[in-house]
């Protein structure tokens, strides 16, 4: 039998909708819950900006409760549970502090972190948009990330 392996590359992009995850895909999360298309990646209109929010604190995805309806904003929340989109949160956390103390540090800038950075690259751009022109609010966000356990 032959085997198949996800090239390194794009394994971790946001548009590769059936990533697998060991932990994710057994019982312990999504097992055999029903998996709505809102958001599968290549669904017409599909825009993860309009559908996600990202909490940079916890480094968790919410429903975006700015643009969605009541019924969008129910089934972008259970599909964020069902396909444990924030199950990857300490690994996304670590990463994600690491590379935004560099941008921060003036280390590396943003579009330098958006090519070098191949996990999470959905996170990463959605807390580009919300800081990247609001130095202050960075700053309160990092520091404010530095503090928690």
């Amino acid at each position: 039998m032959k085997k198949f392996k996800l090239c390194p590359v794009l394994s971790w992009l946001w548009e590769n909708f059936f990533m697998v995850n060991f932990e994710v895909n057994t019982a312990k999360i999504k097992g055999n819950k029903e998996v709505d298309s809102i958001l599968k990646p290549d669904r017409e209109g599909y825009d993860p900006i309009e559908l996600l929010k990202y909490d940079m604190r916890l480094h968790t995805f919410h429903p975006n409760d700015e643009k969605l309806d009541e019924e969008s904003f129910r089934k972008v929340e259970n599909m964020i549970n069902v396909l444990g989109i924030n199950h990857v949160v300490g690994s996304r956390k670590d990463l994600l502090n690491h590379v935004l103390r560099r941008i921060y540090t003036r280390q590396i800038t943003w579009d330098e972190a958006m090519h070098e950075t191949r996990q999470f690259p959905t996170a990463l751009n959605i807390c580009r948009m919300q800081v990247e022109h609001d130095f202050d609010k960075f700053r309160t966000l990092l520091f404010g990330m530095e503090n928690e356990v």
